[in-house]
């Protein structure tokens, strides 16, 4: 008796067994096998780093470590007695220049009226010459019909050398008033170049002195702050870090035999290891065009004899649906398993069709017990 029905426990021990190893090959094959998860991703972050633009003294810090601040708060303050003294320096020499502007736009002026007049005189003096060229050649004639004296002739031929000198003193005179001219508008030309680079200067002078405000690049929580009131800083230093923990992404780095049927777009179950039990949902955005050994600072050179094959890991970026459950939680670095579903939409009508059938088959088996 004992042993019919030890032999019964055992014939049912076994066809639960092939019964459930059936279920599970079978949801495998439908659901399991297309399903591709990894434990070597972790999440990311564009971390921000705080740096002064100018170098000097801190005079003051406005934040510390863990503290949420806003794109643009300020986080420090450099000490800008000497930037100041900059600005100042370089509005007395930009108002100098103006003024010596202004002095030669003025000298312009009262040369373009010597220029006026001297033309004028150009103009009077040739109407004299004109006039006493007439009266040489009046007398020249009277004189060769013996109405007028040789020496009434010569006066006349005196006058008219004389006039012609004058309009040659005139032209001279213009000549000289335009040249001078010239040689204002050179020398504003010239000033009109200091004023450019000295308005130039004190561009650059007000845009340090707004530099020796530190503000947030971004909104997050600033970390890593490396920085005391009183120390000297110099440009470039990195004094703390801003990160963004509303806008985090995971970077998963699955095996190149993997990727066979992943892309963009699929959908990601995420497991964070430091909140376990809670899923998040995601999607694929892009996969990396090279393996992150070829982006490390010394690439493998496979071209040796001693070559070992290696699988590969291929970056696969993630990124988290908006309102998920661990938002503004997850931290840049913390360890997570993805698994990216694969299926196309048939496949998933399939899989979600043959598990309502298993359902059913094990509902049926109830009710028949």
């Amino acid at each position: 008796m004992r042993r019919g029905v030890r032999s019964f426990l055992i014939v049912i021990l076994v066809l639960a067994a092939l019964g459930g190893g059936s279920v599970y090959g079978w949801q495998w094959w439908l659901t399991g096998r297309l399903i591709e998860k990894t434990d070597n991703a972790f999440i990311h972050a564009d971390i921000t780093a705080v740096s002064p633009k100018v170098g000097g003294y801190v005079s003051e810090v406005l934040v510390d470590d863990n503290v949420s601040v806003a794109a643009g708060d300020v986080l420090l303050r450099i000490e800008d007695s000497s930037f100041r003294a900059e600005v100042a320096r370089a509005r007395a020499e930009l108002a100098e220049k103006r003024a010596a502007l202004a002095n030669l736009d003025q000298r312009r002026a009262l040369q373009t009226a010597l220029i006026s007049e001297a033309e004028a005189a150009v103009r009077a003096a040739q109407a004299n010459a004109d006039r006493s060229l007439k009266e040489l050649r009046r007398a020249g004639a009277l004189a060769d019909q013996g109405w007028a004296t040789r020496r009434r002739h010569d006066d006349a031929v005196a006058e008219e050398r004389g006039a012609e000198a004058e309009v040659a003193r005139a032209r001279a005179r213009l000549t000289a008033e335009k040249r001078q001219r010239a040689v204002i508008d050179s020398e504003r030309a010239e000033v009109e170049a200091e004023i450019e680079r000295s308005e130039a200067e004190l561009t650059l002078a007000e845009i340090n002195l707004r530099h020796t405000v530190v503000n947030a690049p971004a909104s997050g929580v600033v970390g890593n702050l490396r920085v005391e009131r009183g120390e000297y800083v110099r440009p470039g230093a990195r004094l703390a870090a801003v990160v963004p923990l509303q806008d985090v992404w995971i970077v998963a780095n699955y095996k190149e035999t993997q990727l066979i049927r992943m892309k963009p777009g699929q959908q990601v179950v995420v497991e964070v290891d430091t909140f376990p039990g809670v899923t998040v949902q995601g999607r694929v955005d892009s996969v990396s065009p090279a393996s992150g050994a070829q982006f490390s600072l010394l690439p493998p050179d496979n071209a040796t004899g001693n070559y070992t094959k290696v699988v590969q890991r291929i970056p696969v970026k993630i990124v988290l649906e908006p309102g998920h459950a661990l938002e503004g939680r997850l931290r840049p670095g913390m360890s997570v398993v993805t698994r990216v579903d694969t299926r196309t939409e048939a496949q998933r009508k399939r899989s979600a069709r043959g598990l309502r059938g298993l359902a059913v088959d094990a509902t049926t088996r109830e009710g028949g017990n």
